[in-house]
């Protein structure tokens, strides 16, 4: 098995195909925060949200396996001259098949990412706080996540509450 990772460079198709991919997990999570569901409109919001990334200054990666497109990584800074970053990753069924490789994979990319913008403090996002999946969570606490205790929303799309985390990017170094 061969993975790479690299500068996000997927072409709409492959993109499409990989919205058709995601793990249900986040599909729903997704579908949670942003009220957007079907690949093509998935891989048009994924295209849009990388370009905006770019734009306010972050970066984005894509990894394949074998070739084939299997999760998507992102980062941007909040404004110019913020301290703190939205982040977000996207992966398929592929690296469900791969925990341990794509965890890894996942640890380096974050190290990366703190690297290319040195100075971000903290990278932060929302995840599903009922019915989140376990690997989810812990997934996000090996990266080195908090969770906040007071900062909740509902989506108006599926009902489901989320939590802020953060993950401090003092942590790059334990991302070896």
């Amino acid at each position: 098995m061969n993975v790479e990772i690299g500068i996000f460079d997927w072409s709409l198709a492959e993109t499409t195909a990989f919205a058709a991919r995601l793990k249900a997990a986040d599909r729903a999570e997704f579908l949670g925060t942003t009220g957007i569901a079907g690949a093509a409109a998935v891989a048009e919001a994924i295209r849009r949200d990388i370009s905006a990334t770019a734009q306010r200054g972050g970066i984005a990666f894509g990894a394949r396996i074998d070739g084939v497109p299997c999760a998507v990584f992102a980062a941007a800074p909040d404004s110019f001259t913020s301290d703190s970053a939205s982040i977000w990753m996207l992966s398929t069924r592929e690296c469900e098949a791969h925990p341990v490789i794509f965890a890894r994979r996942s640890r380096l990319c974050f190290r990366t990412l703190c690297d290319m913008l040195p100075g971000v403090e903290t990278f932060w996002n929302w995840t599903q706080d009922t019915g989140c999946p376990r690997t989810t969570r812990q997934w996000l606490e090996w990266l080195g996540a908090w969770f906040s205790v007071s900062e909740y929303w509902k989506s108006p799309w599926t009902g489901e509450r989320f939590v802020k985390f953060g993950l401090p990017a003092e942590r790059r170094a334990a991302c070896q």
